[in-house]
């Protein structure tokens, strides 16, 4: 398992510059290539905690129900998805007179 913590950076009006939100870089075993992770917080300890925390729940579910757990999240995505896009449609139907 390869898993660690940095900040990515880039290039602003000619200086090198750190984004303050902290991501990790994290491959199981069995994956074929790292996974990128946002980690949501600028805090390096509570960055580091996160991972550590991510590691644990990935240790105990595996590869398979990680990839159960994205599969299933990116399908709720989906019908959230289709269901802003069905309100988006049925709102423009009764704005101009058909009923949905």
């Amino acid at each position: 398992m390869i898993a660690y913590i940095y900040r990515p950076k880039r290039q602003r009006n000619g200086k090198q510059v750190f984004n303050r939100i902290w991501r990790a870089r994290l491959k199981l075993n069995g994956d074929a290539k790292a996974r990128d992770i946002s980690l949501n917080c600028a805090d390096k300890q509570t960055a580091e905690q996160k991972l550590r925390d991510t590691q644990r729940v990935s240790r105990r579910i595996g590869h398979t129900g990680m990839m159960v757990v994205v599969r299933l999240s990116a399908f709720i995505m989906l019908c959230i998805g289709v269901e802003i896009t069905w309100n988006g449609v049925k709102a423009l139907l009764a704005e101009i007179g058909i009923p949905g």
